[in-house]
This record gives structure tokens, sequence and C-alpha cells, in this order.
């Protein structure tokens, strides 16, 4: 594996399958929605622009019947008018006025009654209908001929406009329908409203149709606009039955279109406020589907991201870490594998943590025993050494106190130089007592070797120092077990190396403490702590503390006391250790083969 991969740091979280998740969902809902909604809204709106032109095409085929029957009806009368006796005999006695008036009277929508005369024969023609003409109300004028003529050479025409206020042509009630009729000859276009009265003008309205350009002659429906104002409108067409004379060319007859038109805002706008109101729906939708579809992205990811976080966990090292996932899929049997893979890698660093702990004891035991080798090689050569200058010393040494001794005996009590002789002889003294225990640490003595109670030793030594330790305020424990073998050494040097033990413990603590006694039996051994609460020793002097001459107490301290307590438990075929920290104190730990290979129960005291 490269360095690179196995290094390779974690992604971070921006691009999580969570927000991904959320963000697909939401995305593709609204677009979703977004596309319902505005396929939706144009084939309402087709829809509904086609119905509704359809409902205003039936409605102007309505009002174009109303039209064609109201006309019919007026030309019917007036021709019956014109035709009758009574009109005849008005003429005849200059009451035609009367007559004409007692009809409008009888026949509302008639205006403007008259008999019109010129010269000419008499008419043989039938009623003529001229093209609608706005004003207060839209009109049509007819003019029918007299029949019989009451005199010769003179034509008589009864003529009328004929307004449409009387007949039915208003919008349904709620709606907003335009009623008008339409026309389109040479002059141009004329649009003429009928209703509403508020739009009625006594000019033709602008007209033009969105996208088609059919004119509305046929029957059929279109999208319109209306000046003034712009107004949209949905429009429905159908022609007149009855022609029109036109006023621009004579003979001409034009034909005319009834059209009834809604404004476009009222079809659409329900469909518009119902599109808002979808959309205000979708938008919540989308919301709830967001919160919905978040929850479900967290519930459906949860397994991975504890599996995440138990790989995670792993890979840091805790192989004791098993993932809980308990989905029911894929994920759950990852999930167990991957525990079964952390039980093998934990199974396995456990073997190789035992195999290294077991490697690591025998490195440090064969260090022990090298150091312990190289140790007795250099007290060994130390001791032979000591030996040879303990000789050569204790000759000359000898002498030097004879003559000592004589020169004592030669002076009288009252010389001065009495005195120094004396501290000479100490010193003499105290370098003969040094030699002695060079002696001793080159062969110790085996005289007095016996066994021996070591409980009894320390409890002896012990009840001898504990007041001079009591003075220096240093608290005494001694954890002695019971029921301890007994070993094979001599009393007074086993008491000799307690006293060196206790002694360096009491110079660590010159302050007060604790010094600690300790024994028990393991292994064949009997085993004795002795620990302070002292300063400790430094590391790198430890490994010099059972060297001869080897001090940290200055001129205090002659380097022999250890050295000399190290060679007594070697020749017992014993060991001598020591565990210590700086300002945690120092604990020596010597180990005492036992008289016997018998193994004796230790019981310790409740």
């Amino acid at each position: 594996m490269r360095r690179s991969d196995s290094y390779r740091p974690i992604p971070s979280m921006r691009g999580s399958l969570t927000k991904k998740f959320v963000i697909i969902l939401i995305v593709g809902t609204a677009v979703a929605i977004v596309c319902a909604t505005v396929f939706g809204y144009y084939h309402a709106h087709n829809l509904r622009c086609i119905g509704a032109g359809e409902t205003m095409e039936r409605v102007a085929e309505s009002q174009a019947e109303k039209i064609d029957i109201a006309i019919d009806a007026a030309i019917k009368s007036l021709a019956q008018l014109a035709s009758s006796k009574e009109l005849a005999e008005a003429l005849a006695d200059k009451r035609e006025a009367e007559a004409l008036a007692a009809f409008a009277a009888e026949n509302p929508g008639f205006k403007n009654l008259r008999v019109t005369t010129r010269p000419g024969a008499a008419a043989s023609g039938g009623p003529v209908v001229g093209e609608p003409a706005p004003g207060e109300s839209l009109s049509v004028h007819i003019s029918t001929p007299v029949v019989p003529a009451t005199a010769a050479g003179i034509r008589y025409d009864l003529e009328c406009d004929y307004t449409f206020q009387y007949v039915l042509i208003r919008p349904k009630q709620g709606r907003q329908e335009l009623i008008a009729l339409f026309s389109m000859d040479s002059a141009g276009r004329r649009f003429h409203v009928l209703a509403p009265p508020e739009r009625m003008s006594a000019r033709p309205t602008d007209f033009r149709l969105r996208g088609s350009e059919a004119e509305p002659v046929s029957p059929g429906h279109a999208s319109v606009t209306l000046e003034p104002g712009g107004l949209r409108a949905i429009a429905g067409f159908s022609p007149l039955k009855h022609p029109f004379s036109s006023a621009h060319g004579a003979g001409r007859v034009d034909r005319w279109s009834v059209v009834v038109a809604i404004p476009e805002i009222q079809v659409i706008g329900p469909l518009n406020t119902l599109f808002f109101r979808a959309l205000g729906f979708s938008a919540a939708m989308l919301v709830l589907v967001s919160v919905g579809g978040l929850a479900l992205a967290r519930r459906i990811l949860r397994p991975i991201r504890v599996l995440q976080g138990g790989v995670q966990e792993i890979g840091q090292g805790n192989l004791e870490h098993r993932i809980d996932v308990r989905s029911g899929d894929e994920i759950e049997m990852l999930a167990v594998e991957f525990n079964r893979m952390a039980e093998r890698m934990q199974r396995t660093q456990e073997q190789l943590q035992r195999r290294s702990k077991e490697l690591e004891q025998r490195v440090n035991q064969l260090r022990r025993l090298q150091a312990q080798l190289m140790q007795s090689e250099r007290m060994a050569a130390t001791g032979e050494l000591a030996a040879q200058i303990a000789h050569e010393i204790n000759n000359p040494l000898g002498i030097i106190k004879n003559y000592v001794g004589i020169a004592k005996m030669l002076m009288g009590e009252e010389d001065s130089n009495r005195e120094n002789m004396k501290i000479i002889d100490q010193e003499i003294n105290r370098i003969a007592g040094i030699v002695r225990r060079l002696l001793k640490f080159a062969k110790p003595g085996a005289e007095d070797i016996q066994p021996v109670q070591i409980n009894q030793v320390l409890e002896e030594l012990l009840a001898l120092l504990r007041g001079q330790l009591f003075r220096k305020k240093i608290e005494v424990s001694a954890e002695l077990a019971e029921n301890l073998p007994e070993v094979n050494v001599s009393t007074d040097q086993m008491r000799q190396v307690f006293l060196n033990l206790i002694k360096n413990a009491e110079d660590a603590m010159p302050d007060g403490g604790k010094l600690t006694i300790r024994t028990r039996y393991r292994k064949g051994r009997v085993e004795i702590d002795i620990a302070d609460s002292g300063a400790g020793i430094a590391p790198e002097n430890i490994k010099n503390i059972f060297e001869p001459f080897y001090t940290t107490k200055g001129v205090k301290g002659t380097g022999l006391g250890l050295s000399v307590s190290y060679g007594i438990i070697k020749n017992y075929n014993g060991e001598i250790s020591v565990d210590s920290e700086p300002d945690k104190g120092a604990t020596f730990t010597i180990q005492l083969p036992v008289v016997s290979e018998r193994v004796f129960q230790v019981i310790q005291s409740p």
C-alpha cells in the first residue's frame, strides 16, 4: 500500500449523503411540481378559453337569432302598415301623422315614422333595411313602398328608424359580456357596441383579432382586443341572416355579424387564482416533502453513519468496539463482517502483545543477567584489588600504630603532644576500620552463617532505631509476613545490610517522611522491601550506586555501604535491586533463597 493511500485524511462532510439525498429529492420534487403545474395551467387555460369561446359563440347565435327575428317582425309590421287601408285613407285625408303616431304607440321600437314622397311611378319593390347606425341606441333604417299609391306619378315610401333597445340584447346577470355588431367593407371594419351601455359610442370601436387573420363573418370564436383601454376578451361570432343596404354604394348589400365577448380576465381570473393557490400548495408540499425527505434520509442513512463511526473507532485502534446496526439489509451484513474483522484483529493484536511482552521480559531478563554478570565481574575485580590494598595498608599501618603507642609511652602526662598522638591513634583506628570493611567486601566471613528468621532480625534492628527515626520525624511502617521460612545468612552481616539501607533512607528524608519495610515469600525466596518517601535517585545514578566508592553524599560518605551490602547478598546467592523515580522515593528489594525447597504457605496478618 502506498503511503499516500495509508495516510489519506478523512474527507469533510460537505458532500454528505444526507445533503445529496435531500437536494436531489427537493430539486426533483420542485421540477415535477412546477412542470405539472405549468403544464396543467397551460392546458386548463386553453380548455377554458376554448370553452368560453364556444359559449360566447352560442350566445352570439342566440343574439343574432333575436336580432333577425326582431328585424323580420319590424319589416312585416311596417309592410302591413304600408299596405293597410287605414294608412291609404289617412294619406288621402292628410291625416298620416296621426295614423303613424298611433302605430308607434302600439309598436315600441319604431322611431321617426314618416311618409316620404318623390316623383316617380308607384313602387313595386319590397322593404329595404339600411345598415346599423350608432346613436343613443343602435338602430337601422327601414324603408318600404306604400301600396297602393294614392296619386298618379307620385311614389310614397314609409320610412322609420327601428331601434334595438326593445330587443332582449343584454348580458346575462353576473357576467360582463359585451354585445356588438360587426361589418367589414371597402371603407373598413365597423364594430358597433350594443351592450353594455357604458361602452356604446357614436363612432365604431377599434377591434383587433389576436393570433388569427380571419374575420368574424362566419360562425366561430377568437381572442380579441377592444379599444379604448386595450381590453382583452374572448369573443364568439354569428352572422345575421338579414342583409343590410350599404350607405357607401348604390345597390350594395353588406353582411353583418353579432359579436358577443367576455373579458379574458373574467375567464382566466379564477384559473389564475387557482394557479397561484396551486403554487402555494406546491410550495407547502415542497416544504413538507423536504422535511419528510430529510427525516427519511436520516433514518435511511443512520445505519451508514453508525457504520462510519464504528469503522473510524476501529481504525483509531479501539478493537474492542463493535458496530451495532440492525437495519436488516446489506448494511447490517457489512457491519457484521466489520465486527468479525475487528474480532480477528483483536485476537491477533492480543497474541502480538503477549508475544511482545514475553519477548520484552526475556530481553529484560537477559539485560539483568548481563548487568548482574558485569556487576559480579566488577565486584570480583574490585574485591581482589581491595584485598591487595588492605594487605598492603595493614602492614605499615600496624607499624605506625606501634610507634604511636611507643611515643605515647615515652611522653609525660603533661606533654602537649600527647593529645596530638591521641588524635593520630584515632585516625589510624578509622583507617583500620575501612581496611576491615574492604576485607569483608572482598570476602565476607562465613563462620556465623546459620538459618535465620529475617523478621526477627528486622524487629530487633527497628527496636533500636525507632527512637532515632522518631526524632527525625520519620514514620516507620513494618509489614512483616507471618510464617516466613528461614534463610541461611549471617545475622550480623544482614543486620549490617539492613542498617546501611535504613541509614540511606534516613539521609534521603532530612525533613521527615515515611519508611516502609515489607517481607513476603515468593517462589522459593524471601523478599524484603525497604522503601522511603524521600527525594529518590536520579536515573543516571541508579546504574552506579552499587559500585565501590561511588557516593552522592559528598564528603559525608565513603561509597562502600551499598557495595558491601551488594557483596554480602550476592555471597548468599541472593539479589538486591532498586526502583526509584525523582521526588517519588526509592525502594530497595532483597531476595534470599530459603533453607529448603519445600513450599511454605504464607498467611498475611488480617
